[in-house]
């Protein structure tokens, strides 16, 4: 529990612990010959446990038509929690209520050890602090590089299952109701400051699940019509919210331009593409453009070349042009040496516009997702922008599909088919950004093919129908997270998440005593 939040080796190691305490369990019972001793170590102990394996054995079974068996095999005992975990739990005797919340505590506890290291860093690479606490070494080049023990996508999930089980301890009385919180806001804050947006829409979705269960359990009609007054607001607000944040983003004036200054103070001619209609701020980004005078200022205010890359990978001159058309300067001499130092330092940092540093959090992000939409609807290249580079990622992915319809391509071969798939459809990402799919339920129809898809999402989706464990609503808030998290990420291609995946779905199916 403890090592969800924090490292792969440790989760490794518990992973080992429990395994060779059920194999001493099994060898235990044999020899005491309990009954039926045979049975309990097996998948037939219990339903969800099978479904489980099914779900491991739909990506095993194609390593027999893989070509890379080396990568095959390496995926396979990456994925081997989601075959070994169940039974390993299902094996074990259930446990009591007083020894589940301890261990719901422990995870708890270590969600807040890493959120407070994270933020430590966090303080430190931007100098929130004036006392440095030891992690200026790290390279830091956006929020979410402040986590440092897993990926910030893995994490962000761990931090939603922690909120759940806030909430599922019903603590009962006020200084632990308290406490329950301050730490549930404490989460919320460091989700805002990653501007996880994934982990804000999936809070959205299991709250509302949870309004639901909520208005059709209770017979008091005014608990009822207070729920519903309650998600009518939060649906309302968010709507409300988003709107004006876009409003904002597409506001400008209008454009004339015969109006427009054709030549700079210095005598270089201006170049003008209002056709291409980027805003920034309000401001059209492609006008009042002097390349000469904008390279020769960026080389004597920064060691960058002016042609090279920022520190999130982006061209220097692209993230240039957005950061003066945001300060309502031109893209000219004297437009680069109106910049502050500061402003120097978050070009090169990959911060494209000046309005990113007045906003914070998720209305940060709401912003870049507005820039990477502006640049998607204008023809520009995707490198770089994590939302819109995922319509890359599904056309190659549904390239593929396509292509290997019935069977997949096996479980070796997906990295290598992508690879090829880029080249094919001649995407415009660079190499770098040419990952995969970035959807599980798409990852696995490319492993397995329809056979392999239709199995794992009736072996997925019948766990409320064969478990009763899995009938209760914090189950159903995993079931909610993880599957909400298929969609944009592969979430069963990393340890960390396989760990997730496995465990805690396991622990909640097999660990609690029966009623």
């Amino acid at each position: 529990m403890a090592a969800l939040p924090l490292a792969n080796w440790m989760m490794s190691v518990g992973i080992i612990i429990m395994a060779c305490a059920w194999v001493m369990l099994v060898i235990s019972d044999y020899l005491e010959r309990k009954e039926p001793w045979a049975r309990r170590y097996t998948f037939r102990h219990t339903p969800g446990a099978l479904r489980y394996a099914q779900l491991y054995f739909v990506f095993a079974v194609s390593i027999f038509w893989t070509t890379d068996l080396a990568y095959g095999f390496k995926d396979m005992k990456t994925k081997l929690p989601i075959l070994a975990l169940p039974l390993i739990l299902s094996g074990f005797n259930p446990v009591s209520e007083r020894w589940l919340r301890r261990l719901w505590m422990a995870f708890i506890a270590s969600l807040v050890f890493a959120v407070t290291v994270c933020l430590m860093v966090y303080c430190d690479a931007y100098n929130a602090w004036a006392v440095p606490l030891g992690f200026r070494h790290r390279e830091v080049s956006n929020f979410r590089d402040i986590s440092i023990f897993i990926s910030h996508i893995r994490f962000s999930l761990l931090l939603v299952m922690g909120l759940v089980v806030l909430v599922y301890l019903n603590p009962r009385t006020w200084k632990q109701r308290l406490l329950h919180v301050l730490i549930g806001a404490y989460f919320l804050f460091f989700l805002w400051v990653i501007e996880s947006v994934t982990a804000f829409a999936i809070i959205a979705v299991v709250a509302g699940v949870w309004m639901i269960w909520q208005t059709a359990k209770t017979t008091r009609l005014a608990l009822k019509l207070a729920l519903i007054a309650l998600a009518v607001i939060v649906v309302a607000g968010t709507s409300w919210w988003v709107v004006d944040a876009y409003r904002e983003y597409y506001s400008h004036e209008s454009l004339t331009v015969d109006q427009l200054d054709t030549h700079t103070p210095y005598g270089e001619p201006y170049e003008h593409y209002p056709e291409h209609g980027q805003i920034e701020n309000g401001q059209y980004t492609m006008i009042y453009l002097a390349w000469g005078e904008m390279a020769a200022a960026w080389k004597q205010r920064s060691e960058i070349p002016f042609e090279g890359q920022d520190r999130q990978g982006h061209s220097v001159k692209g993230t240039l042009i957005r950061y003066l058309t945001s300060k309502g300067l031109r893209k000219d001499r004297d437009g680069v040496n109106a910049l502050t130092e500061q402003d120097i330092r978050n070009v090169e940092n990959g911060i494209a516009s000046a309005v990113l540093m007045k906003h914070k959090g998720i209305r940060r992000r709401l912003d870049r997702i507005l820039f990477e939409y502006e640049s998607f609807r204008t023809g520009q290249n995707p490198n770089g922008h994590s939302v819109f580079q995922r319509i890359e990622f599904w056309k190659a992915g549904s390239g593929i599909i396509s292509n290997h319809f019935w069977w997949g391509v096996g479980i070796g071969d997906v990295k290598r088919i992508f690879a090829a798939q880029y080249e094919a459809m001649n995407s415009p990402l660079d190499e770098v950004h040419r990952l995969r799919a970035h959807n599980q339920w798409m990852t696995v129809w490319i492993t397995s093919g329809l056979t392999g898809f239709l199995i794992f999402v009736m072996a997925w989706f019948t766990l409320f129908r064969r478990c009763a464990h899995a009938r209760t609503m914090l189950f159903t808030a995993f079931f909610i997270i993880v599957s909400l998290s298929f969609i944009t990420e592969d979430t069963l291609e990393s340890q960390a998440g396989v760990s997730f995946f496995s465990f805690i779905g396991s622990l909640i199916l097999f660990l609690p005593k029966r009623p």
